[in-house]
């Protein structure tokens, strides 16, 4: 899936916030660690994470989840 960034977040602590390249925000489950589709992403309506001090998902993880940065 290529996405433009993914971010973890102290206030969702198991999930990982991904903008996908459209520029809308998503979010899933950190674990089990698999390959993400469309269909494991939930909606996700809170401030970008670049405004909420958020984690940039390092990139050696975005292989495990089968994401690719545009």
């Amino acid at each position: 899936m290529i996405i433009n960034g993914a971010w973890y977040l102290d206030a969702l602590p198991w999930s990982i916030i991904v903008e996908r390249v459209d520029g809308s925000l998503a979010m899933f489950y950190l674990t089990p660690i698999r390959g993400i589709q469309e269909n494991d992403l939930m909606s996700y309506k809170g401030y970008h994470p670049r405004k909420c001090k958020g984690q940039p998902l390092p990139d050696y993880l975005y292989r495990f989840y089968g994401l690719a940065r545009n």
